[in-house]
């Protein structure tokens, strides 16, 4: 699946990616040895070898020859963290952890210990075991169940049923997943190129049509007949007379949401009750709030007086939260966004004077783990992580500006250098940003008109439907299969209306400037929301898990707070 793709390590120092020039590789390990014959790089793997060189510390990207078993002399290469020597390269196989010389990359074992005998069970030796069902027990049905003779060998899906079913792809792990792509719906896949599963728009909650399949494999629904305009309802509650929201995010499970507002407060929004109710207070100014890709964490950050903090709040598998100590970060921070590949959250904060970035990595378990501070032509309002094929694989991260100004910058991870990437002068100010989840472009809020922005490798502008110039977005959000992309902003306007846009951009990678739509709340002026000419919506964000179109909305004036619920009018699920 495209989205659970890990990429080769969650940090800069621990593994190789896959952007590493080899002819660079090549030349650097030939430095290094005279002796060591370089065979097979293009199949080399971090793992190792043999326990005494997995765990000998040695010289990274360092080469020592080693003796395949027809005789013949290889090599193994040290690993980039200098943690210890890969296996010997022999021709199309590696030298395996039991000496053989059958462990084939992609074997399909699934167990990781190099037997090379395909049946996950650990023993070379074994003869009766059907190759690849991965389930440890070695007889060969799939189950894990060493006693069963009835189920088809092979099938790989942990059921015993022999229909394959469950995971199929042999690696033992349990996971389901093949690769999106396939043309076979997999674990965590709604759907995989035109196999849609015999889904149809009706049985999605609309009329009619046939749905279409993003690239990251989920179904999506812009392809249903009906104008997809959306309708609202006020999320009551008393606390938020007088707390001003700034944003919110949903636990990926979509069993319920954290909003944040201004003033410290957290709530808690269960969509089965429709309710919203403070559940914490936390002794800062929050600006931003995302959630782990897991669900065990949401991270919510802004600043403690001039400090930048983040405030960690764990969940258990009751979903119960506990709110961790605070934890200090480079500088007050403006935006955090999880990356959709390894779930690295980063955070942009900016200096006092505004010249100075500053990026925090973090993560649960390490807390901050990199930092990076650069100069740019304003402040940070945003940052999102671009699609790899952007940066020719290379993992990195666009921060918008447009505080005193407006710019771009682009900190490519795998070379650590921020780099231009062609903001025009003639674009405003940037806001918040957000990659489209399935690929092709990104999307920033223009903070001082009516102008979206748009980034795919080079940038371009579409201006907003059925609004004038004086209109301020304040954020963007995705839902999961990137069909939809809802921006949100100031209230203005006689009769007064909310903003609020919509791009149906469905299972196209390229950006359709035609299906953004004006959707805004009408008559937010009247009962019950009452809301003002100073009122902003400062956050979005889509449902995940719900057979339902739709999310939140959190905003605010200097005196109250609005959450809002949103939904496609269109989809009867709802």
């Amino acid at each position: 699946m495209f989205l659970e793709q890990a990429r080769n390590r969650p940090s800069r120092s621990q593994a190789l990616r896959p952007t590493t020039n080899w002819w660079t590789l090549l030349d650097t390990m030939m430095s290094r040895t005279n002796t060591a014959l370089l065979c097979s790089l293009a199949g080399w793997m971090a793992s190792c070898g043999s326990d005494t060189q997995r765990n000998q510390e040695c010289e990274p990207m360092s080469v020592i020859v080693c003796i395949c078993p027809d005789g013949d002399s290889s090599t193994a290469i040290c690993d980039l963290a200098g943690s210890g020597y890969g296996p010997c390269q022999c021709g199309d196989s590696t030298v395996g952890e039991d000496g053989t010389n059958s462990e084939t990359f992609g074997d399909g074992d699934g167990d990781g210990d190099g037997d090379g005998d395909g049946d996950g069970d650990g023993d070379p030796s074994s003869s009766s075991s059907t190759t690849g069902d991965g389930d440890g027990d070695g007889d060969g049905d799939g189950d894990g169940d060493s006693s069963s003779t009835t189920s088809s060998s092979g099938d790989g899906d942990g059921d015993g049923d022999g229909d394959g079913d469950g995971d199929g792809d042999g690696d033992g792990d349990g996971d389901g997943d093949g690769p999106c792509g396939d043309g076979v719906i997999n674990a965590e896949e709604t759907c995989d190129g035109s196999n849609v599963g015999g889904v149809t728009c009706t049985s999605l909650g609309y009329g009619s049509g046939t749905p279409g399949c993003s690239t990251n494999c989920q179904l999506t629904t812009s392809e249903c007949t009906g104008t997809h305009l959306l309708t609202y309802a006020n999320v009551s509650s008393a606390s938020l007379l007088s707390r001003p929201m700034v944003g919110v995010a949903w636990h990926p499970s979509g069993d319920f949401a954290l909003a944040i507002a201004s003033t410290g407060d957290v709530f808690r929004y269960d969509p089965s009750t429709q309710s919203a109710a403070v559940v914490a207070t936390i002794s800062g100014s929050p600006t931003g709030i995302a959630a782990s890709l897991d669900g065990s964490t949401f991270a919510i950050v802004g600043a403690d007086g001039i400090d930048g903090a983040l405030w960690p709040v764990t969940v258990d598998a009751s979903n119960q939260l506990t709110f961790e100590l605070q934890q200090t970060l480079s500088a007050p921070a403006i935006a955090i966004e999880t990356d959709p590949a390894t779930g690295t959250m980063a955070v942009a904060g900016r200096s006092s004077t505004f010249t100075t970035t500053w990026v925090d990595l973090w993560d649960p378990v390490q807390g901050v783990f990199d930092t990076k501070a650069f100069f740019a032509g304003a402040g940070v309002s945003g940052l999102m992580w671009a699609d790899e094929i952007v940066y020719q694989g290379a993992q990195a991260l666009i921060t918008s500006h447009g505080f005193n100004g407006a710019d771009s910058r682009t900190w490519i991870l795998d070379t650590d250098e921020v780099v231009p990437n062609n903001w025009s002068t003639g674009f405003g100010n940037a806001g918040r940003a957000a990659f489209r989840p399935s690929g092709g472009f990104g999307l920033v809020v223009g903070t001082s008109s009516n102008v979206i922005y748009v980034f795919s490798g080079a940038w371009t502008s579409a201006t907003l439907p059925g609004v004038g110039s004086a209109t301020t977005l304040t954020d963007v959000d995705w839902n999961s299969s990137g069909d939809r992309a809802v921006l949100v902003g100031r209230a203005l306007g006689s009769p007064l209306q909310a903003s609020v846009f919509v791009l149906m951009q469905g299972a196209d990678t390229t950006f359709n400037a035609s299906t953004l739509m004006n959707v805004s709340l009408a008559n937010f002026d009247q009962s019950p929301y009452f809301g003002t000419s100073a009122t902003f919506l400062q956050g979005a964000g889509w449902r995940p898990n719900s057979t339902c179109d739709g999310g939140l909305i959190v905003g605010g004036d200097t005196n109250r707070g609005w959450i809002l619920r949103f939904w496609d009018i269109d989809d009867n699920d709802c």
